[in-house]
């Protein structure tokens, strides 16, 4: 075996061997010798040992801090437990009923009506464009012709009016008798002739 570590070309490989125990007794002899020779090896032996020491703390602090891992079987098994109560819960669970809107129209009518007011506000617009904003006079209430006359005047109204309904009354009577007889005539225009 001694031929082994006399074979090493590289020093570093040597002495990581010799850092992790992995020589034998007659190995780790002959690179306890080298080591006692050269200078520059103990130099980069120390600086492994303490990168070495550096690498194992960490490793345990981070062992400390997260848990290892599990083997698979109790993975597995804590998985489909998982799994089990979640699906356990899931139908435990009131379902949810949907509110179903009370009108079913297709997704093109609300574009189509909303195209329809647009299209009528437009319209509307537009003609009130054309027609220009409405004058004074037709925003504002004529006078009273009767309210212009003066008091004498209007008195003269009021009886010219009661006596012209009260001589009116038998005129309309005779009026409507010959206007029933020129209506009857024009209805039946043979018994018209007979007469004659």
């Amino acid at each position: 075996m001694s031929g082994f570590v006399e074979e090493f070309d590289n020093d570093q490989a040597l002495l990581l061997m010799y850092l992790a125990g992995e020589l034998s007794a007659q190995d780790k002899a002959l690179v306890e010798r080298k080591l006692a020779d050269d200078p520059s090896l103990r130099d980069e032996l120390t600086q492994l040992q303490s990168a070495h020491s550096t690498f194992m703390s960490a490793m345990q602090k981070l062992d400390a801090h997260e848990a290892l891992p599990v083997p698979e079987s109790v993975a597995i098994d804590r998985v489909g437990r998982i799994i089990r109560q979640w699906a356990t819960e899931r139908l435990a669970r009131p379902r949810r009923t949907q509110a179903r809107p009370k009108f079913n129209l297709p997704g093109w009518v609300y574009p189509v009506a909303t195209a329809v007011v647009a299209f009528i506000v437009f319209i509307s617009l537009d003609t009130i464009r054309q027609n220009g904003p409405p004058s004074q006079s037709q925003i504002a209430p004529q006078p009273d012709p009767i309210a212009q006359l003066s008091d004498q005047q209007q008195q003269d109204l009021i009886d010219a009016v009661s006596n012209e309904s009260a001589s009116s009354s038998l005129d309309d009577a005779d009026n409507a008798v010959a206007g029933l007889q020129g209506a009857d005539s024009i209805l039946n225009p043979d018994d018209r002739q007979e007469t004659r």
